[in-house]
């Protein structure tokens, strides 16, 4: 049996993106990187790119992974370095925190539990 698929071009919502996770809604999470090498953390629905922003203070991130409920999971950069795990919901950003005794935290996968 010959397997088909469709491939979509997302758009370059920066000087170029890149395409981490998507959920079955057709919706994808990535990054896009500015002009300026700013990295942006990025969700591509309904034919938009769309910057998920970030958490105070942070100077970029990446969106890694995207659930069925629309919720994403990834990292956000700070200026002056440190990296901390992220959750995007209802176009709010949630910093998950750090292990005690570690100074970064990454989130590379989500289920559809919910947070």
């Amino acid at each position: 049996m010959i397997q088909a698929y469709t491939l979509t071009d997302l758009g370059n919502s920066g000087a170029f993106s890149f395409a981490d996770g998507i959920n079955d809604a057709g919706q994808v999470v990535g990054y896009s990187v500015g002009v300026s090498v700013a990295v942006y953390a990025t969700l591509w629905s309904g034919g938009a790119a769309i910057n998920l922003g970030g958490l105070s203070g942070n100077n970029g991130g990446v969106a890694e992974a995207i659930n069925d409920l629309g919720q994403v999971a990834g990292d956000s950069y700070f200026i002056g370095g440190g990296v901390v795990a992220t959750l995007w919901s209802g176009g709010v950003a949630t910093d998950l925190g750090v292990l005690t005794g570690f100074t970064n935290s990454f989130a590379d996968g989500i289920n559809d539990a919910g947070p």
